[in-house]
């Protein structure tokens, strides 16, 4: 190599390590302008967190009422039958009653 080709080395190595350098020196004056932005996304980060867990409590009412929900419809289920029931009784005594008119009345 002859002189000039290290002095152009150099020169480049230089600019170089100066541009690297004075990039790097340039990041931390653009994060430290970014400390309220930090606070606001933990917070909101904070409120998600907060919201998810309002979700989850939420879903375990709804799934605590939709299982008090269909024990109630299991419960209406068997009056409805046993009342079902009472309506046949019902019918034959009112059949007995008439019977008993028709058999009065001739």
């Amino acid at each position: 190599m002859n002189g000039n080709t290290q002095k152009s080395i150099l020169v480049c190595l230089f600019f170089g390590s100066v541009y690297v350098f004075s990039g790097c020196q340039s990041v931390p004056r653009n994060i430290s302008g970014d400390g309220a932005g930090a606070v606001e996304t933990r917070n909101n980060i904070d409120d998600i967190r907060n919201g998810q867990t309002e979700l989850a409590i939420t879903g375990e009412r709804i799934e605590n009422g939709s299982d008090r929900l269909a024990d109630g419809l299991k419960e209406l289920d068997g009056t409805i039958e046993k009342g079902q029931g009472d309506i046949d009784e019902f019918k034959a005594i009112l059949r007995e009653i008439r019977s008993r008119k028709t058999k009065d009345l001739e």
